[in-house]
């Protein structure tokens, strides 16, 4: 017996099939992230019927609940998206197909290399590119005695990953 879950697993979803269609044997020629914020943004080449070079973009946003993935054409407009918003949902942009791509509404956020840290604000409300598994682990070397700029210097140098089971 197959469950619900693994019959709908079979089937590729539409943006799926849009995926393949686009980018499938296609060569990434750049990767940016938006400032420090958790969105990537990936450029794809890939040659169209005519043999004629096509850019795409692959917008990955990891923004918590609103996480995405945007597939667009090289002027912006969205081909698709994981997940759709309309016109008539509470956030204030839409993507959609043919819609112009926007970035994620930019929060008053610092830069933590560049400005001072506020022991009276949380450094997820201060900070831009600051999770809450980052900020608790900053807070912790914070207590036995390290500066938020050498951990901050510590973790970009770092070439480890790590990851905690609880999360």
């Amino acid at each position: 017996l197959v469950s619900k879950t693994e019959k709908e697993s079979m089937f590729p979803t539409h943006f799926m099939t849009q995926l393949r269609h686009h980018i499938e044997n296609s060569q990434i020629i750049e990767c940016t992230q938006q400032g420090l914020d958790r969105v990537l943004k990936l450029s794809i080449k890939k040659r169209d019927e005519l043999g004629d070079y096509q850019i795409k973009h692959l917008y990955i946003e990891l923004t918590g609940k609103m996480t995405n993935i945007i597939l667009c054409k090289n002027d912006e407009i969205i081909i698709d998206a994981l997940h759709r918003i309309g016109p008539n949902d509470l956030i204030k942009r839409i993507i959609m197909p043919g819609a112009k791509y926007r970035l994620p509404p930019v929060h008053e956020l610092k830069d933590p290399y560049l400005d001072p840290y506020n022991k009276e604000l949380s450094l997820c409300n201060q900070f831009f590119g600051f999770s809450k598994s980052l900020e608790k682990e900053c807070l912790y070397r914070m207590e036995q005695g390290e500066l938020l700029h050498d951990i901050l210097k510590q973790i970009n140098e770092s070439e480890s990953l790590y990851l905690y089971s609880k999360d």
